[in-house]
């Protein structure tokens, strides 16, 4: 069953980033389903420890951070270009895959060839920040996290809530999963 959600404080999108929104949630989905993530695992132990979904919901948004789902701090990577720490050997908000090192999440490739079509300008960006890496040495790929945060930028989602791009999608696989 698909059901719709109005969110309160977003405009409303036009139709190519209404269809962006639509694949970054598909994509949200999927990995939580195929990607024994922070957020998916800790719903299972939660579930099965407490008993309770709320109680475990709460366990998978309490995995959020810097590390797993770091949307704001990739949005702010997106929007300021401030990544200049790839020579330190920084992590940068927005690429590394714990399950796939050798390219992006199939679950994302979607959300990542319609942005490179339709979104040329926002994939541009994207697509720097990979060249760099790459060029320091760093074969790592842009993940959940940037292509979320582009969909809350483009969503003029207010900062501080691009969790919700996050949490609504994955809220029925964790229902699945805590069962």
């Amino acid at each position: 069953m698909k059901v719709t959600i109005d969110i309160p404080l977003l405009q409303e999108p036009d139709e190519k980033v209404a269809r962006l929104v639509e694949l970054v949630f598909e994509a949200h989905q999927v990995a939580a389903k195929n990607n024994a993530s922070a957020s998916s695992e800790a719903v299972c132990m939660a579930a099965g420890g407490s008993g309770s979904f709320r109680q475990a919901v709460v366990a998978a948004l309490m995995t959020l951070g810097i590390r797993h789902g770091p949307i704001g701090a990739a949005r702010l990577v997106f929007t300021t270009d401030s990544y200049h720490s790839i020579e330190s050997g920084a992590k940068i908000p927005g690429w590394g895959n714990s399950f796939f090192k050798d390219g992006i999440d199939p679950a994302w490739q979607k959300v990542d060839d319609y942005l490179k079509e339709h979104f040329e300008q926002e994939w541009s960006k994207v697509d720097a920040v990979t060249n760099e890496l790459h060029a320091a040495g760093k074969r790592i790929y842009p993940n959940a996290a940037i292509y979320t945060a582009i969909a809350c930028e483009l969503c003029h989602v207010p900062a501080g809530l691009e969790e919700l791009f996050f949490i609504l999608p994955r809220l029925p696989v964790w229902a699945e999963l805590a069962l």
